[in-house]
């Protein structure tokens, strides 16, 4: 038997039905293999995709989350900021009363000083003058009990 391919020819004509017949039966082997491999990477796949979904799903609601964190950390901060400013003004306004009382209380004190100063100023010329009559009377003599100046 002369062989053509893979199948064994026959004297008068034809292939040898045994070699068709394990061929045929080993291409549908073949073929059940295959299926059973694509149904099983076509179930992998779908796992894989729902995986995806599932993973996808997860990272759009962290996405959500983490957004909302924010919105939320940035009006907390908006907020904090508006207490801190409201303080600042109250206690700028408090500084500025406080600033101005102090002023008034300068001037016045000022005032108190130069009036205290020509007091002062008054009072040692006073003392000069006191001062003046004193030594003028030591200058003078003094009479001892007998009646006599004593020198």
């Amino acid at each position: 038997m002369a062989e053509t391919g893979n199948f064994k020819s026959r004297l008068f004509g034809g292939f040898d039905r045994q070699d068709v017949s394990d061929y045929i039966t080993t291409l549908a082997r073949e073929r059940n293999r295959l299926r059973t491999e694509v149904e099983t990477l076509r179930s992998e796949n779908e796992a894989l995709k729902a995986r995806a979904e599932a993973a996808e799903a997860s990272a759009e609601a962290e996405k959500r989350r983490a957004e909302d964190f924010v919105i939320s950390e940035r009006a907390a901060a908006r907020d904090e900021l508006q207490t801190l400013c409201d303080k600042y003004a109250e206690v700028r306004s408090d500084l500025d009363v406080t600033a101005t009382h102090v002023r008034c209380e300068i001037l016045r004190l000022a005032d108190n000083l130069t009036l205290l100063t020509g007091v002062f100023g008054q009072a040692g010329e006073r003392f000069e003058e006191l001062r003046g009559l004193v030594s003028d009377e030591s200058d003078a003599p003094e009479e001892t009990a007998d009646g006599t100046e004593d020198i």
